[in-house]
């Protein structure tokens, strides 16, 4: 199966130079959950409809100062750059039963790969997987962080996008998961846009928001995922509709000060989407086509 730019590109139709790409199509197949805003400030009126793909207000954003390109992996090169990406190697967090390796990830077609596998080929782990990390590489502070992807699906698996403080151990540094989808029947129409805070060893809190397709699920086709992180709120999108905002504090503010850097993982059971059972097929596939960070 091929997921390269060219048959990327034939799934959307509006296709800007230079920014999200985003199908009308797909934005309108948002649940009513998407509780979407109508910006009073020109600006973030301009924003929504640049979530969309328009290149009019692309090239008035970026005339204006308001957001520019400042980084984007295309993944057309072949390889994984990694004077920009890590790979994560071992098992990392959260209860998962994944091993993650190098060898789960690769380039496709203009697309980059992470395949979950039902393998033991490390002792004590039933399955691989592979997670990227930009970590003392590549950090940003606030800003418009995106990703257009296609899902695995299947009980047990947890696709992700994610960004961390740089420097401070979690969850000090903050954290913004730009999304997350919980494998498993009846949950994989549904995204989840995250924010955790709080001190290393000691209490961390969260706060959530999701929105659900109105029909099929997000492994049927790629969508665009997205977070707004400013110095006041941060705004969660899915195909340039946003579903969920929250308003950074003067009680949390302080966590989320410092460079984040950028994740992508695949994992395989955990806390929340508990373990893979005999529904789930492997092996699965998160192919992402592009990642793109816009700053003002």
């Amino acid at each position: 199966m091929k997921f390269g730019h060219r048959a990327c590109a034939a799934a959307v139709s509006a296709v800007v130079l230079f920014g999200f790409g985003i199908s009308m199509a797909g934005a309108e197949n948002q649940g009513a959950s998407g509780g979407i805003s109508m910006y009073k400030d020109p600006a973030k009126s301009l924003l929504r409809q640049f979530l969309y793909g328009s290149s009019i207000a692309e090239r008035v954003l970026l005339k204006s100062g308001q957001y520019r390109l400042v980084w984007s992996d295309e993944f057309e090169t072949g390889t994984v750059d990694e004077t920009v990406w890590s790979f994560e190697e071992g098992y990392k967090r959260n209860n998962e039963l994944q091993y993650y390796t190098k060898d789960n990830a690769w380039m496709e077609d203009g697309c980059l790969v992470l395949e979950a596998r039902k393998e033991s080929k490390f002792p004590g782990f039933a399955y691989t997987s592979a997670s990227l990390t930009t970590r003392h590489k590549k950090s940003f502070h606030q800003g418009v962080f995106a990703v257009r992807a296609k899902l695995p699906e299947g009980q047990g698996l947890l696709p992700a996008f994610w960004t961390m403080g740089d420097q401070n151990y979690w969850p000090s540094g903050g954290e913004i998961d730009v999304f997350e989808m919980v494998g498993g029947a009846g949950r994989e129409n549904t995204c989840h846009g995250t924010i955790h805070w709080g001190e290393y060893q000691g209490t961390s809190y969260s706060e959530s928001g999701k929105t659900t397709l109105l029909s099929g699920t997000l492994s049927d086709e790629f969508h665009v995922y997205a977070a707004e992180w400013t110095d006041t709120e941060i705004i969660w999108f899915l195909d340039g509709r946003e579903y969920y905002r929250t308003q950074l504090t003067e009680e949390n503010k302080k966590y989320f000060t410092e460079p984040h850097r950028v994740l992508l993982s695949l994992a395989v059971g955990g806390d929340w989407p508990g373990a893979p059972d005999e529904t789930t097929v492997f092996p699965q596939r998160y192919v992402i086509d592009w990642v793109r960070v816009y700053q003002k």
